[in-house]
């Protein structure tokens, strides 16, 4: 369902945005905007839209040339020129370029409407609405807009009689554009027309706000081009498409940065009750165990030594081999005490002193064998071996070798 857009200014300094849409055949107001013009986040959300601005204009005949000057914009179909100042027209159109459809003169719903929503309209008509305080009269002729003449609309009467002094006048023109039979009331109910020769049409459109009416009937030029233009569309219109993706695609990585932040977070939450959970179990466990408490104290400790390995650089498979063999091949009677690393400033290969006690110094020996034959360590030398001072039952030990 394709939708065009119009905007028009309102008396108050503010603009009205419209977008319409066509269903079963008729035209309908979908939103109303009423905004700055220089609202630049409401002009970035346009992206690939298309919008057509309508600004205000008088008419006059070509034979007035003082007011058709190099200071204002033109258009015409005609003898007849919708005319706007320069500065007026600069002002509106400047922000609204990116997206600028065409800028037409704010009387196009007097020819667009009509032709769009009264069933089998005549080619030529007169339409006549009311605007502020004014009746504006639209002449079409062959579905284009050649002119616009306005009279108070302090009584109806005056209109009465003002439609046949256009018509006489018309007659003086030097045109062979014949003056229309039929007559539009656009939004005026309560309006007669007392010439019983005019075929008279009513023609309703909700809602009847006129500013909301004239930015309906300018987003109609981008389908019907029988409305003079001051100016088509812009050159940064026709790229509108690549522009808009390059948004889209910009706010699409920046909510998925934002989402992966909130996954990260999320997943970093769950971790974190993960391991104060398992921190609860292991507590609950250690205080049940003594024993086990101890166990894990040695191994905390070993974990620490593993730690200062990998902060100079040690190699964690070596380690991880050694500490395997050293627990499956541990002869009986003997016991690790402390084990601790450092690196030769000679060969930059790193030692492991291994240090225990032993019952007898055959356990000591036998150890000895089994590291030298082992495929983890190489050169391991037996450094010190003595009977505990205090437990003469007992033999200390420090063995150094390398690691492979």
């Amino acid at each position: 369902q394709k939708k065009l857009y119009g905007i028009v200014p309102a008396p108050d300094g503010s603009f009205v945005q419209v977008a319409i849409s066509e269903m079963n055949g008729t035209w309908k107001v979908d939103t109303v905007i009423c905004r700055d013009v220089n609202d630049a986040i409401r002009n970035v959300l346009l992206l690939n839209k298309k919008i057509s601005l309508g600004i205000h204009s008088y008419w006059v005949h070509k034979d007035v040339p003082e007011y058709i000057s190099l200071k204002s914009f033109k258009a015409s179909f005609g003898d007849f020129y919708a005319v706007t100042p320069v500065t007026d027209y600069a002002l509106y159109s400047e922000v609204l370029k990116s997206n600028l459809g065409g800028v037409y003169t704010d009387d196009a719903y007097l020819c667009t409407l009509p032709i769009h929503l009264v069933p089998r309209i005549s080619h030529s008509f007169v339409t006549v609405a009311k605007d502020g305080d004014t009746y504006k009269v639209g002449v079409i002729i062959q579905l284009q807009l050649v002119a616009v003449f306005s009279v108070p609309a302090t009584d109806n009467r005056q209109l009465n009689g003002f439609l046949p002094r256009i018509y006489r006048y018309w007659t003086t023109l030097n045109t062979d554009k014949k003056y229309p039979g039929t007559t539009v009331l656009l939004n005026c109910p309560d309006i007669t027309i007392d010439d019983e020769d005019e075929m008279v049409l009513h023609l309703s459109f909700d809602p009847e706000d006129v500013t909301v009416v004239k930015a309906a009937g300018v987003a109609l030029c981008e389908i019907e081009d029988g409305v003079p233009a001051f100016s088509k569309e812009t050159p940064e219109c026709t790229v509108r498409k690549v522009r808009s993706g390059f948004v889209l695609s910009s706010i699409a990585l920046v909510c998925i940065s934002l989402l992966v932040f909130v996954s990260l977070a999320a997943m970093n939450f769950y971790l974190k009750g993960q391991i104060e959970s398992g921190k609860k179990v292991y507590n609950k466990e250690i205080e049940q165990n003594r024993e086990i408490r101890d166990l894990f104290k040695t191994g905390t400790q070993l974990a620490q030594q593993i730690a200062s390995l990998d902060s100079t650089g040690a190699k964690r498979s070596s380690w991880a081999k050694l500490l395997q063999y050293i627990g499956s091949n541990r002869p009986a009677g003997l016991f690790i005490e402390k084990m601790g690393t450092d690196r030769s400033d000679k060969s930059g290969e790193y030692r492991v002193a291994i240090a225990g006690w032993a019952g007898n110094e055959t356990a000591v020996t036998e150890m000895m064998k089994r590291l030298n034959g082992s495929p983890v360590v190489a050169n391991a030398v037996l450094q010190t071996m003595q009977q505990d001072p205090k437990k003469n039952n007992y033999f200390i030990f420090k063995i150094i070798c390398h690691l492979k």
